[in-house]
């Protein structure tokens, strides 16, 4: 158990660790954003999300990266709302090597999100693997983003999430019941706390697949939210009006789906608007048809969502004569997949569609 003292001051005079403890984490916060923002303007060279390469070597590669992503974009969320804990773990211990006890603490926290980060890490390939996943990252039926939707609001008003945060919003509260010494009691008290915190918003974190993952616009949303919830006052109130805005929208997307007709004729419009009158502008410029969708891409200067592919799920382009060619969009559970698991198809002759079906 601690032992805490009392200054003869009336307002708490910060000790010259807490300082530099706050700036290192402020710098930490500052990298991982930087970085996240990084990122994001290389993907559209690197393609977006796992590639799914052959080799061993590739796959792990892969693997790794998106752990790396998952893990930052967890510190970049998690580590702002964490600054009242450290501080209060620096202005509490008064033992020798403050600061390094303080960074032991922050590391037992933040093993938590990396865990956290491997397991994301781990879905996200799946999703991947199925050609779940949109360019930005997000799962591509809507039904399914309102299903996470419905959780994460009703989870807002759950028991679990309000003892978790209770725990969060009282950093005192934790030392005093929690109090362990010396390094191995660090790193368990930062273990314990980073418990309590993905208690509270593992849940949340589900949304990203819902947003995109690399929507950042979102990620810094849901990162000051966060902070709110566990800062003010009113936080547990937010958290349960926002569990109320997250049913609504999961609602609306369950009900607002399109059907399975509506669906594939959304998905033949694309490519016959976007896909074919690339390949179409071409043959007008050349007077012939290219032999690879590549080569008319390149020519045309639009912008796709990813090269070679629609919404991230593999393509065939192939031509069948002088003046004919079709797209072929293949595989269960395919971006374009309408819930019957067919194919889709669509056929140009004499630069006219003729048919777009399964």
């Amino acid at each position: 158990m601690i032992k805490i003292t009392r200054r003869d001051s009336t307002a708490p005079r910060w000790r010259p660790e807490q300082f530099i403890v706050l700036a290192g984490l402020a710098s930490l916060v500052v990298l991982a954003w930087v970085y996240l923002l990084h990122l994001t303007q290389q993907m559209p060279e690197m393609g977006l999300g796992i590639t799914m390469s052959e080799t061993q070597s590739g796959q792990t590669a892969e693997l790794a990266w998106t752990l790396v992503m998952w893990a930052v974009m967890m510190a970049a969320m998690m580590l702002p709302s964490a600054w009242p804990v450290v501080l209060a773990f620096v202005a509490i211990n008064r033992r020798p090597r403050p600061l390094a006890l303080a960074a032991v603490f922050l590391g037992g926290y933040l093993a938590v999100w990396i865990g956290f980060s491997a397991l994301a890490t781990l879905v996200h390939w799946l999703l991947h693997s199925q050609a779940l996943l949109s360019p930005m990252l997000a799962i591509a039926s809507a039904p399914v983003g309102g299903v996470i939707l419905l959780a994460a609001g009703l989870f807002q008003w759950s028991s679990l999430k309000h003892a978790c945060l209770a725990h969060c919003r009282s950093p005192l509260g934790f030392f005093l019941t929690d109090w362990r010494e010396g390094v191995r009691g660090a790193f368990l008290m930062g273990l314990r706390y980073g418990g309590y915190c993905l208690g509270c918003c593992g849940l949340l974190m589900a949304l990203l697949f819902v947003t995109g993952v690399m929507n950042l616009l979102w990620t810094a949303v849901m990162a000051v939210f966060i902070l709110v919830e566990k800062v003010i006052p009113a936080g547990r109130w937010v958290g349960r009006i926002a569990g109320v805005l997250l049913m609504a929208w999961g609602l609306w997307l369950v009900a607002c789906s399109p059907k399975p007709a509506e669906q594939r004729a959304q998905n033949c419009r694309y490519l016959e608007e976007t896909l074919g009158s690339i390949v179409l502008d071409y043959q007008a410029r050349h007077g012939t048809l290219p032999e690879t969708f590549e080569e008319a891409h390149q020519e045309s200067g639009v912008t796709l969502p990813q090269r070679g592919d629609v919404f991230g799920q593999p393509l065939i382009y192939q031509k069948t004569g002088e003046d004919a060619f079709y797209f072929l969009s293949y595989g269960p559970n395919s971006q374009f997949d309408d819930g019957t698991g067919d194919d889709l198809k669509v056929e140009y002759q004499a630069s006219w569609l003729t048919y777009c079906s399964s």
